[in-house]
């Protein structure tokens, strides 16, 4: 199960960064980079509601 959610988190790290333009892009600003680690700060902490969601069951 925890393989599943690792399988999400990073399915929607790369949907973010492809969707960004940050992997084509061969100079990125900074204001998409911080975009994308506000993204997956929110990604981890949603996951680890999850996780704790699927423990009390």
């Amino acid at each position: 199960m925890e393989v599943l959610l690792i399988l999400l988190v990073v399915g929607i790290v790369i949907f973010f960064i492809n969707k960004s333009g940050f992997a084509g892009a061969g100079a990125a600003s900074n204001e998409k980079l911080v975009s994308m680690e506000k993204d997956v700060a929110e990604i981890k902490k949603t996951v680890e509601e999850i996780k704790e969601k699927l423990e009390e069951i």
